[in-house]
């Protein structure tokens, strides 16, 4: 007995952006309904392929990943950074500020998965990204070890999961 998957799926990841995309699976019939149902809220459905990475990951996260790239080299701050993407380019938040609310981790990991699938060298995530991921996973379980809790189960799912 054959069965056949199906799935459809409406996402945001962006928290300032309120646009919707609805991903379609090869042969799927259900991007359509999922598409007039969020038409049906306030949203703008946006229908693609289903790949690594999807649309606005695979161009955001490179822009994102140039300015931690930018403030690597040290000319400028990250305040200055993410005011000139916010002036020069109409954006509502500039890319260090939506890092951080993404998580820099979760960035990390995206950046990751999007470079191993596509072993393209443009994807390949900042060193100092790599370093600041780093460091705050440091500081986590110093702090948590300061107050006896066993961390343990956490660094094996924060080793294994990738996003």
């Amino acid at each position: 007995m054959s069965t056949r998957l199906r799935c459809c799926t409406p996402s945001c990841w962006i928290p300032t952006i309120s646009k919707r995309s609805a991903t379609r699976a090869p042969g799927l019939d259900h991007a359509e309904a999922a598409s007039k149902l969020l038409r049906s809220r306030p949203e703008s459905p946006v229908t693609v392929k289903s790949g690594p990475g999807f649309v606005v990951n695979r161009i955001l996260l490179p822009m994102i990943n140039e300015a931690f790239f930018v403030l690597a080299e040290g000319d400028t701050s990250a305040t200055e950074i993410d005011q000139a993407m916010e002036l020069g380019c109409n954006h509502p938040i500039g890319p260090l500020a939506l890092a951080d609310m993404i998580g820099l981790d979760v960035l990390l990991s995206v950046m990751q998965t999007i470079h191993d699938e596509f072993a393209d060298s443009k994807y390949q995530p900042c060193p100092l990204l790599k370093e600041m991921v780093a460091a705050v996973t440091l500081a986590v379980r110093r702090a948590a070890a300061s107050i006896g809790i066993n961390l343990s189960v956490m660094t094996a799912l924060t080793t294994t999961h990738r996003y």
